[in-house]
């Protein structure tokens, strides 16, 4: 199991403990780092399943969920379209790969 410490002012992840009983350990590492402030300051969520390509985001209400990485699907549309106009200018696919 992976959870999540969150900051609850903004909902931002600021670290991700795994296994549970390091939770402990990594709210102090963060009370003691530059992030500071009380251990009221944060929260915890257990951390859904995701995939490669997803990222972890925690909403208002304190859930956490799985959401596509915006980076990574950014660049499979670039990918998807750099390939089209490489075919259009008359490269095959092994050639493409081969980039």
């Amino acid at each position: 199991m992976t959870t999540l410490i969150y900051k609850k002012s903004d909902q931002t992840i600021v670290a991700v403990a795994t296994p549970p009983q390091s939770v402990d350990v990594e709210l102090q590492n963060i009370l003691n780092s530059e992030l500071g402030g009380s251990i009221d300051d944060y929260g915890t969520v257990e951390a859904p399943a995701k995939a490669d390509n997803e990222i972890w985001t925690v909403s208002e209400d304190g859930n956490a969920t799985a959401i596509a990485n915006p980076v990574i699907a950014a660049r499979i549309v670039a990918k998807a379209s750099a390939n089209t106009k490489l075919k259009a200018l008359g490269l095959t696919d092994e050639e493409i790969e081969a980039m």
